[in-house]
């Protein structure tokens, strides 16, 4: 069926008569294509008795009205062309003007109908340079012929795109998170193609990472205050953060248990940029505060995609890891609730010279202004409220993960909390809450006490209000 409108292409078939079995061949091939819209010019159906057959072919082939001269090549075709004999002769004299003479010229189009004992095409000498469509065997004609109608109504398979604009972070001043970027499409290919690479380009992305990351040191600009320096690096480490939530993506797709270590050793090295190296002499403690910022950040997008993927044994393995930092030249051991800092550039010093009357700038930025395109504001938020939580149930210090951004969503019931009405779910996830039974973790809901008060924080809700302890585990 012709689209309304367009014209159907007109097309002559050339070819060499060599037995009844090839003959019949051309003809389904000429059917077919007259049942798909095309015009088809066929000796078999448009030459007449008492018509000049020569005079017929030579008018068919240089007539302005074919759009297209499909040559039939096969033992019987490429013998008659290429000793210039009969009627495939008279048109392959005619015929070789347009190939020769015609640069670029489509309108000749080769069809293999059959191969030589070597395999190799039947092609004319005058057509052997030519793109040509194989129609030689069952098993190559369908994709051959779809080739053929898309070349006849010009719809081709692939396409060129439409050319874009060039990527704006190349004439940003921010340092390039191209390489990256890149590496997460190597990780993507390797997926696919060669998963042995996987874990070596893993390194190589947190390597490059963490060298990208060193050139967002702070520098001091004259006239420029600290404060205004450190919201320019934070906004421009987005693209940064992006890809390492992609690399988080991956990691979950590849396995589906995430390679725990990995991730422990990234948010080590992390914590070296959030504090003054030694030998750095004097310096303002402040200025470490948009590393601060992407460590808390980097770590709740971790908990939230390994929550979005279902990966339970993955957000148990990091909520239980031990991070190290480096104090004085001795190891200091922390829980994941210290990778909760306060940036005091924002939270006092901007907030109060600019008179922003923020409860807590850093929440602020982050809910408003770092949101993604895959995860919402109320997705970060519940994230920012199951890490409150596992850290009170957990109990192992004083300090607990402070869930800033609770204060500028709505009262929302977390999906994960309501799930553990479900027995098979309750059981799945109940080492998050530190419990080892559905019965423990019963418990656990009802003696829950929030542990945070001021700025709000005394009205986040209790377990109790996300589900009544009661119909933990009651649906089978």
């Amino acid at each position: 069926m012709v689209l309304p409108g367009s014209i159907p292409p007109k097309v002559f078939i050339s070819y060499a008569w060599s037995s009844i079995e090839q003959d019949d061949w051309v003809v389904r091939l000429a059917t077919r294509l007259m049942e798909n819209g095309v015009e088809i010019v066929f000796d078999k159906w448009d030459l007449k008795p008492g018509q000049d057959k020569f005079v017929f072919m030579e008018q068919m082939v240089t007539s302005s009205e074919i759009d297209k001269v499909l040559v039939i090549c096969d033992h019987a075709y490429k013998a008659k062309a290429d000793g210039r004999k009969g009627g495939v002769g008279t048109e392959t004299q005619i015929l070789s003007q347009e190939v020769y003479e015609k640069v670029g010229q489509e309108r000749v189009i080769p069809i293999i109908a059959e191969l030589d004992e070597q395999g190799n095409s039947l092609v004319p000498a005058y057509m052997k340079n030519r793109i040509f469509i194989d129609l030689s065997s069952e098993d190559k004609y369908e994709s051959g012929y779809e080739q053929l109608l898309r070349h006849l109504y010009n719809q081709p398979l692939y396409r060129r795109p439409e050319r874009g604009v060039a990527p704006s972070y190349l004439f940003d001043d921010a340092p390039s998170h191209l390489k990256t970027t890149n590496i997460n499409s190597q990780i993507k290919d390797a997926i696919l193609r060669n998963p042995a690479r996987v874990k070596n380009l893993f390194q190589e992305f947190i390597q490059a990472f963490i060298e990208t990351l060193s050139k967002f040191q702070y520098e001091r600009i004259d006239g420029k205050e600290l404060d205004d320096i450190i919201v320019d690096n934070i906004h421009n480490m987005i693209p940064l953060r992006d890809d390492f939530i992609r690399f988080v993506e991956l990691h979950c797709e590849y396995q589906e248990s995430a390679d725990i270590a990995i991730f422990v050793d990234f948010f080590e090295r992390m914590i070296t940029f959030t504090r003054a190296s030694e030998g750095l002499g004097s310096h303002d403690i402040r200025q470490f505060d948009h590393f601060k910022f992407l460590l808390r950040e980097l770590f709740l997008f971790t908990v939230l995609v390994f929550i979005e993927k279902s990966r339970v044994r993955s957000l148990l393995l990091l909520l239980e890891s031990t991070y190290f930092f480096n104090k004085s030249g001795s190891l200091v051991p922390v829980s994941y609730d210290s990778l909760h800092m306060n940036c005091t550039s924002l939270d006092e010093t901007r907030n109060r010279r600019l008179g922003l009357r923020k409860l807590c700038l850093s929440a602020d930025i982050l809910i408003n202004e770092h949101t993604t395109k895959n995860y919402s504001k109320n997705q970060m938020i519940q994230a920012d409220l199951l890490l409150y939580y596992f850290s009170v149930l957990r109990n192992r210090n004083t300090r607990n993960w402070y869930p800033i951004t609770y204060i500028y969503g709505e009262y929302i019931q977390l999906p994960l909390l309501q799930r553990l009405q479900s027995r098979d779910f309750a059981t799945k996830v109940m080492e998050l809450f530190e419990a080892s039974s559905v019965e423990e973790l019963k418990h656990k809901f009802s003696n829950f006490q929030n542990k945070l008060s001021g700025f709000n924080y005394d009205s986040i809700p209790s377990l109790q209000d996300h589900l009544e302890p009661s119909k933990i585990g009651i649906v089978p």
